[in-house]
């Protein structure tokens, strides 16, 4: 999705003022949304105690 908005930000030949503003504040809640989904799914396995899911989990996370 970020890339998604990226991409749609660079092909702007001739952006209007607001649609970049648009486009950058999207990509600003869409990666807020993903830490705090990130944060959310951690702390719940953290609880669980297994070790391979919280490895998975971080690997996962990393990767994004």
């Amino acid at each position: 999705m970020r890339d998604e908005l990226l991409r749609q930000l660079r092909e702007q030949t001739y952006p209007d003022e607001w649609m970049a503003q648009l486009i950058e504040y999207r990509i600003l809640n869409y990666s807020t949304a993903l830490k705090l989904y990130d944060e959310h799914v951690t702390a719940e396995v953290n609880r669980t105690g297994d070790e391979e899911l919280k490895a998975r989990v971080a690997a996962e996370f990393s990767e994004l």
